[in-house]
């Protein structure tokens, strides 16, 4: 294989769409190899054995896979970035876009299952996370995730001998190397390697990943020693940011105050798996509200890691809130924050809190927000 180095997904698209538009007619009508099929049936059973409907494939070529899996009684989407390809997915009365695995236009979590047989290898290798993470976020919590690819050992470059046109990049993994990537993004299921018959020195990688569930939970104060320096860590991040909300290293000097806020309301906790995501405090300590309320609680201090961020956890979170205020019999959920904060203050406001008025705090404004909650308990929430 000819070695390339510092190429970008984008720098490989281009030529793979015009190499799969030309061998499409061919792909439709080739065989599908035994083990393939056997991977294919495995993955369906773990499916249907957890009561998975929606599936996306992507790479999904003429669309055999796609269709055995709709066949099986699943929900299928199906894209790739072959326009060639997706005609003969819709002449199979599959659902089918033309989308490459960065542009996957769908909302967050909009799939129980992920399918992508022998596409990912057509990947660069330091773009791989970039990826997964597209992946990831289509994923709902707790949804799988099949990846299969050809590897063993590592090399990346373009196929001298393909018989595309033009040639196409392949990046080949070590086990270690592609295990090690996707356990960043996913919890590995289940790993096996099937043996090619055409070549010893390659083999097939077969993973099977799972999106860790996101679980929010109340904690004791006790909790606030890991919560602390996650405070911290997102005030570095807005500071880098240019957004002055939160002081820098005041957090661990403040710990008499915030442990006085958890003992009169609650710590909110988010986990990945077992990895701690996000959080705030949720208080019935009135912070000094000109429209003191003993019907409301008060919500400070939301965070999210940067490893979770753009994935609707801080929405999680405030839904977690919601359910501690039912619990306790309040109505109303209050909080401030700075004005000039307009992405916060969007937020806060799509998540149905009515914006108030601001109010001047030093050399800087506040600004208020509260939301109607009904009364009732419910429990917690796993997602």
């Amino acid at each position: 294989m000819t070695g390339v180095s510092q190429l970008t997904y984008e720098g490989v698209i281009e030529h793979l769409r015009r190499a799969y538009d030309g061998k499409a007619q061919e792909r439709e009508t080739r065989a599908i190899s035994d083990w393939k099929i056997e991977e294919r049936a495995r993955f369906l059973s773990l499916l249907q054995a957890e009561g998975k409907r929606r599936l996306l494939e992507i790479g999904a070529g003429a669309g055999h896979h796609a269709r055995f899996f709709q066949d099986s009684g699943l929900e299928v989407v199906c894209t790739d970035l072959s326009p060639e390809m997706v005609r003969l997915c819709r002449e199979k009365g599959l659902t089918a876009y033309v989308m490459d695995f960065m542009g996957l236009d769908f909302a967050e979590g909009s799939f129980d299952a992920v399918f992508a047989l022998n596409c990912l290898v057509h990947v660069p290798r330091r773009e791989l996370p970039r990826v997964l993470q597209v992946i990831r976020t289509v994923l709902s919590p707790g949804g799988l995730f099949y990846l299969g690819v050809y590897g063993g050992r590592a090399h990346e470059g373009v196929w001298p001998e393909d018989t595309y046109e033009p040639k196409r990049f392949f990046c080949f993994q070590t086990d270690e190397q592609l295990c090690a990537t996707a356990t960043e993004f996913f919890e590995l299921v289940r790993f096996e390697r099937v043996p090619l018959d055409w070549d010893l020195d390659f083999h097939f990688q077969s993973l099977t990943l799972r999106r860790e569930p996101n679980t929010v939970v109340e904690a004791a104060a006790e909790s606030l020693d890991i919560f602390i320096p996650l405070l911290d860590e997102v005030g570095q991040w807005l500071w880098d940011k240019g957004v002055k909300q939160w002081a820098l290293g005041t957090f661990q000097g403040d710990r008499d105050r915030l442990r006085f806020l958890v003992e009169n309301g609650c710590l909110l906790l988010a986990y990945q798996g077992q990895r701690l995501a996000g959080g705030c405090i949720l208080t019935e300590v009135d912070p000094g509200w000109s429209m003191s309320s003993a019907e409301a609680m008060y919500l400070s201090s939301l965070a999210v890691a940067r490893f979770a961020a753009g994935q609707g956890l801080g929405d999680r979170i405030v839904d977690g809130c919601v359910r501690a205020a039912r619990r306790r019999g309040k109505s109303q959920i209050r909080l401030d924050c700075w004005d000039g904060n307009e992405f916060l203050k969007s937020f806060y406001r799509r998540l149905g809190f009515r914006m108030l008025e601001a109010v001047q705090e030093r050399d800087y404004y506040i600004r208020l927000f509260e939301k109607d909650v009904e009364t009732g308990g419910d429990g917690d929430e796993q997602s």
